[in-house]
């Protein structure tokens, strides 16, 4: 089984957090690290696969912009968002997008 890594901070009877309160922490297991990494490449794959069959369709009917689930995976932009993510659905898109699409330098 799964552990997730949980911070669990005791709180007071009015819902806030103590003042001088421990966190626990559970950490995964070597054994559970390698799993979710095999989950996620697994699921990776069915992704990749799917998203380059709707970028083949796109390509047959129109240019692939001409789509708006496209253009709004594809614009992803988290410069301001504060935080690190990765939208590996806009990174699978922008790769494979390269592969299907003809290429022309404008002058």
């Amino acid at each position: 089984m799964l552990i997730p890594v949980l911070e669990i901070k005791p709180r007071n009877a009015n819902g806030n957090t103590a003042k001088n309160h421990v966190i626990k922490r559970m950490t995964p297991t070597e054994e559970e690290i390698k799993e979710r990494n095999r989950i996620f490449n697994e699921k990776y794959k069915q992704v990749f696969d799917l998203l380059n069959i709707a970028l083949e369709k796109y390509t047959t009917e129109n240019c692939q912009c001409a789509f708006p689930r496209f253009q709004q995976l594809i614009g992803i932009d988290c410069c301001n968002y504060g935080e690190s993510f990765k939208c590996w659905e806009t990174e699978i898109l922008i790769s494979s997008s390269k592969n299907t699409s003809k290429l022309s330098k404008v002058t």
